[in-house]
């Protein structure tokens, strides 16, 4: 949830491109549609998450990347400059009413990344009922993982019976604990992280030299015909 955009900084392309498919949580108009257009395969929601379902405000981010539903943590983004404060309103459901609607039985995993909401998303979802394999869950203060914030909600993911198993700063990693042996992958060292501007660019590189290549190829084709 808080699924942002389907290519940048995303942790579920990758499983996308393999063959996975999901439910993206997404209530800003502009990255719903982005989602919408790359992500046909999967269910993508115009909704937020909380512990009380309704309405509820949303403080959109066009840039992307920093829309939350906590009022404090817009009103610091727009007095560190980061974004304007602008509310809408959008419809919340708990995690489990999503689950009931739209999950398969088994959830490999689920990814919370909601700007200071971690919390109340997470009491939103019955963990007794559905039981992710695998949660990585954002655990700092937007813009500041230097500000581990993880203390307001771990409890509630340890009573559900999760195992906390690995941090990168930016996420906590825990493992249900029925899926212990899930763990052991978690003691190899992450892979180094490339963006996706950078893998982007490689493929037009490689588009590029095919072309020419094929192009050399024709005229080599023509000065053997013709010496």
């Amino acid at each position: 949830m808080g699924a942002w955009d389907p290519e940048i900084d995303s942790v579920t392309k990758l499983f996308y491109d393999h063959g996975w498919h999901g439910i993206n949580i997404e209530p800003s108009p502009k990255w719903y549609t982005r989602l919408v257009e790359q992500r046909p395969r999967d269910i993508n929601l115009q909704i937020a998450v909380s512990e009380t379902p309704g309405e509820i405000t949303f403080y959109d981010h066009t840039d992307g990347g920093l829309g939350t539903t906590v009022e404090t943590i817009a009103n610091l983004h727009e007095a560190n400059g980061h974004m304007q404060k602008r509310g809408l309103t959008v419809k919340a459901l708990t995690l489990t009413q999503i689950c009931d609607e739209y999950a398969p039985k088994d959830i490999h995993f689920l990814k919370v990344d909601v700007e200071g909401g971690e919390r109340s998303a997470l009491r939103s979802m019955n963990f007794q009922k559905y039981r992710p394999w695998i949660l990585c869950i954002e655990s700092h203060l937007p813009l500041r993982p230097d500000i581990q914030t993880y203390e307001e909600w771990e409890g509630y993911v340890f009573d559900s019976g999760y195992q906390f198993t690995f941090t990168d700063s930016i996420n906590r990693y825990y493992i249900a604990q029925e899926h212990a042996e899930r763990a052991a992958s978690f003691a190899y060292p992450s892979d180094y992280y490339i963006h996706i501007s950078h893998v982007q660019h490689v493929r037009k590189l490689e588009e590029r030299i095919r072309s020419l290549e094929a192009n050399m190829a024709v005229i080599k084709a023509i000065i053997e015909k013709n010496p």
